[in-house]
């Protein structure tokens, strides 16, 4: 699969699960590099190719991106909005598994942005390029 066809079924796969996940399709969506999170439950999607595993060779089509997706929570009280973040995350380890997403996945809980707590699932996936010409 190519970069934007992995982002574009990761996203659909998210709004599979939009119930599951408790957070609304319209705001499982990809985020552009340098915004921050607007909006709480929200899940929000980056990925870019990996700047150090890229590889150039005519033979060798396959390479390395790394996809980080951030689960927004918001409360008054600090501590449940990262308490939520965290289960947000959890949920969607869980909705990756069903859609048989085989990678291995580093989550963590990040920083509050003004008053939206954001948790992060990372992992790396190989994708391939296309000849367009």
């Amino acid at each position: 699969m190519t970069f934007r066809e992995i982002v574009n079924r990761l996203i659909t796969d998210l709004q599979t699960h939009s119930g599951f996940l408790r957070v609304k399709k319209d705001d499982i969506a990809i985020l552009k590099f340098g915004e921050m999170p607007a909006k709480a439950p929200a899940i929000y999607i980056f990925a870019e190719p990996d700047a150090g595993r890229v590889v150039v060779n005519p033979g060798l089509n396959k390479n390395w991106a790394n996809m980080m997706i951030f689960a927004c929570a918001t409360d008054k009280d600090y501590v449940k909005a990262a308490l939520d973040s965290i289960e947000l995350a959890e949920r969607i380890v869980v909705a990756l598994s069903r859609e048989k997403w085989n990678v291995s996945l580093k989550m963590s809980l990040d920083s509050t942005y003004s008053n939206i707590t954001v948790s992060i699932v990372e992992f790396q996936f190989n994708y391939e390029f296309k000849d367009k010409t």
